[in-house]
């Protein structure tokens, strides 16, 4: 009826307002694959109106998906630092015998000098 058109107009977008959100952007990361998304003519692409319930469907599958992305995260950081535990145990080993192994070529160096010396020493009192 053109003559209520003035009436109408206000409470239909009250309630066009109430049904439907506006995404802005491509919308699809929200709602879904290009294919669940129904675009009407007349809306710009990258102004999609949406219906509250399947933005709120989206969104909770959306946090599902965001959850679980965060749980193997956080099962992958719980397996690096076990790793990085075992390689600072193994770092730690491999010092352990290091210095073992330095300590022995430094025992062994110091013995073969002082037998070298003191046959040094006795040649020369011979000598003298």
């Amino acid at each position: 009826v053109p003559s209520h058109r003035k009436l109408l107009e206000p409470l239909l977008a009250n309630i066009e307002a109430s049904v439907f959100g506006v995404l802005h952007g491509s919308g699809a990361d929200l709602i879904g694959s290009e294919d669940e998304r129904d675009v009407p003519a007349g809306i710009p692409e990258n102004e999609v109106r949406t219906p509250y319930f399947a933005i709120t469907r989206s969104q909770q599958l959306r946090a599902v998906d965001c959850s679980e992305h965060l749980q193997r995260n956080t099962e992958l950081c719980r397996g690096f630092r076990s790793v990085r535990r075992a390689a600072e145990n193994m770092i730690m080993e491999a010092e352990k015998l290091t210095v073992g192994s330095i300590e022995t070529w430094c025992f062994s160096f110091w013995k073969f000098f002082f037998y070298e010396r003191r046959h040094l020493d006795r040649q020369l009192a011979r000598a003298v």
